[in-house]
This record gives structure tokens, sequence and C-alpha cells, in this order.
């Protein structure tokens, strides 16, 4: 028998076991469906029962980062704007990332090792922007937008920007997006020690 079309699926955060034979783009695409970070948390729950949690991270950094995606409906609090001059424009996907922080906060800390989970969200944003020239662009405010909801500290983002490229074919999507979060990363390098409270 066919499966049944993807709005006939129960909600995600209550299918239980079911959640884990769902490929994973789908089961991130209806875990943000409602657009209720909670109930994105109790999706992550019921899909890192058969998936460990740093193996979703980027699943659903690519779901969160669509424009398809919905927005959370909850008000998120606002984020104070640093001093990074940012073009018209280029905050969406960071817009996107402080909306869903708290899905991508629970995932990290459901690891055993939350420093590694967070290299594979550096990972996965140079994944992203290698396949989707619009998330590149954004590649600062995205890192800003990661740092301010402190998902990542100071340390990770420059030294994610000063250690030896990778080999092969990540070495140029890494230098890429290098180069487009350059203002961000010279800014956390230059301000003084009490403008990074945010996630110092």
């Amino acid at each position: 028998y066919p499966s049944p079309p993807p709005h006939l699926h129960p909600p995600l955060h209550q299918m239980g076991n079911v959640a884990s034979q769902l490929p994973l783009a789908t089961a991130m695409q209806q875990l943000l469906a409602p657009a209720s970070p909670t109930k994105a948390c109790a999706g992550l729950l019921a899909l890192s029962q058969a998936t460990p949690p740093p193996q979703l991270i980027a699943p659903l950094l690519a779901a969160i980062l669509s424009p398809e995606a919905p927005l959370p409906a909850e008000e998120a609090p606002p984020v104070e704007p640093a001093p990074v001059a940012l073009a018209a424009g280029e905050s969406d996907a960071g817009g996107r990332v402080a909306a869903w922080r708290v899905p991508i906060a629970w995932l990290i800390c459901q690891a055993d090792d939350r420093g590694a989970a967070r290299q594979e969200v550096l990972r996965a944003v140079v994944e992203l922007c290698a396949q989707k020239p619009d998330v590149l662009q954004q590649a600062a405010p995205l890192l800003r937008a990661f740092w301010l909801a402190a998902l990542l500290s100071t340390a990770e983002v420059v030294a994610w920007a000063e250690a030896p490229l990778p080999s092969g074919d990540a070495a140029s999507a890494t230098q890429r997006v290098r180069r487009y979060a350059a203002p961000f990363v010279q800014w956390l390098q230059s301000a003084p020690v009490e403008e990074l409270a945010p996630a110092a």
C-alpha cells in the first residue's frame, strides 16, 4: 500500500518510534510545521531515539533555513543589534536561527560531547552555504545569530575561522564561508570584552 500524503501523518511529536522511519528531511519539515519550538523539541526527542542528536543538527538547520519553513508562532524576545554592519535583507537566515534557537540548543545539550555538537553546527553551516548561494551571502549574520543565541562561543567562531582548511572539497567551501563571515569574525576579534557579552 502506498503511504498517505505527508499532511495526513500525525504530528511528528506524537508519533513516537514511527518518526524514526521517515526520511530525515521529511521528518524535519513535519517537526517545524506546527511552528512551535516546544513541539519541535518533542519531535527531536522522538527522532533522537534512533539517530544520535549531533546527526540531527544538519538536517534541522537545513529545514530551518528553508524559505518554506514557518517561523514560530511564539514571539521571540528582541535581539540587541550588534555593531556589525549588515546589508539590508541579510538577516533572514539569522532571524530564522534566532526564532528556532531552542530546538537547536536542545540538540546540542542532548549530545554526549557538546563541543563536538557545536562543531557540527559549524560544519552544517559550511555545508548549507556550499549548497545555497543565498545562505552563503548571509554567513556573517548567520554566525552572529548562533553567537547571540549562545549556541556558539566567541572562541569557537574565532578558532573555526583560524583553523587550517580541511582537505578535499570541504576546503573550498570553508574558504568561501570564511570570506563571507569575515566581517563578523573580525568584529569578534577586535571588540572590547564588554561588547562580547551575549555568548563570550
